[in-house]
């Protein structure tokens, strides 16, 4: 079963105003489970259709039947909620649900399942739904969402970036939103800071490689290294080099590290290696080309 983005922005209202009611009600581990719960039985409806699609009235009908926000959130609070907070004036559940009311007078069972990750797929462009989300909240259209925050990217950079990120970590500690993959807090210093320490590993092995030849010359040869114009181009650019990489490089390899839906953090992952490999051959060719200058150098001078 595919889900249009309108369709699954609807769904995400109707969670969220579940949530709202719910409020204070529910400590947030209670939270975020009923939540999941009612999310995974949102997503056994759909898949009980047994279609491919299904069309925006059909999953507002379901939404419907499933009750206003404010009888769910009652009904989450009594069956998740602790005992003694367990109200007597709380409405029975309904008979199209498939929670079923604890016996009176009972505590409710403290071990319940958590609800299988939900198998519905989005169909368009997600990748961690904050423009989604940011979306709902303001009324907005989700493309515009997206094209503010590219239009804020393209004014502050590396900012925006950063910013876009710890929205979607914050909103995700809060259960706002689910991650579409399993989320890693550790990897977002740590691949950033692997993709920069290669990085200024290869410039300093070219540093340091023009350096050991000018050494190499004078102890062999014992004169300096002549002038060698072009071929020398790696001694000059080689910061400019480095800081590009840089700036090119660690924002992707940020971007990598977060839980992007579609396995976009994979294919960044590889580009970031990529960009790495790349700036290797660079300095590599520099050097080749820095060496050949010496040697072209050299035999010129006997001929």
């Amino acid at each position: 079963m595919e889900v249009t983005q309108n369709q699954e922005l609807y769904i995400e209202q109707y969670i969220g105003e579940i949530e709202a009611k719910i409020g204070e009600q529910l400590s947030p581990a209670q939270r975020e489970r009923a939540l999941s719960r009612l999310r995974a039985r949102i997503d056994e409806k759909l898949k009980f259709l047994n279609a491919s699609s299904i069309e925006d009235t059909e999953l507002l009908g379901i939404l419907h039947k499933m009750g206003p926000p404010e009888t769910q959130a009652q009904i989450l609070v009594r069956v998740w909620g602790d005992p003694p907070g367990a109200g007597a004036a709380l409405p029975v559940v309904p008979p199209e649900t498939p929670l079923k009311e604890a016996p009176e007078g009972a505590a409710p069972e403290k071990k319940v399942a958590l609800a299988p990750k939900s198998t519905v797929k989005v169909k368009g462009p997600v990748w961690l739904g904050v423009a989604l989300h940011l979306s709902g909240r303001s009324g907005l259209p989700t493309w515009v969402m997206r094209f503010l925050a590219v239009l804020l990217g393209l004014v502050t950079g590396p900012v925006a970036l950063v910013g876009y990120m710890g929205l979607f970590v914050m909103l995700r500690i809060r259960g706002r939103i689910q991650a579409p993959v399993p989320f890693h807090l550790y990897r977002i210093p740590l691949y950033p800071v692997l993709t920069g320490g290669m990085l200024t590993l290869v410039y300093l092995a070219g540093l340091y490689g023009i350096k050991g030849i000018y050494t190499a010359h004078q102890h062999f040869l014992g004169r300096p290294v002549p002038e060698l114009n072009e071929w020398a181009w790696l001694e000059v650019e080689a910061p400019y080099l480095f800081l590009g990489a840089l700036v090119i490089l660690l924002p992707f390899a940020l971007l990598s590290a977060m839980p992007l839906a579609n396995q976009w953090d994979h294919s960044l992952k590889r580009f970031t290696q990529a960009g790495v490999v790349l700036y290797g051959i660079t300095v590599s060719f520099g050097l080749a080309f820095f060496i050949t200058g010496i040697i072209l150098n050299f035999v010129h001078e006997f001929t």
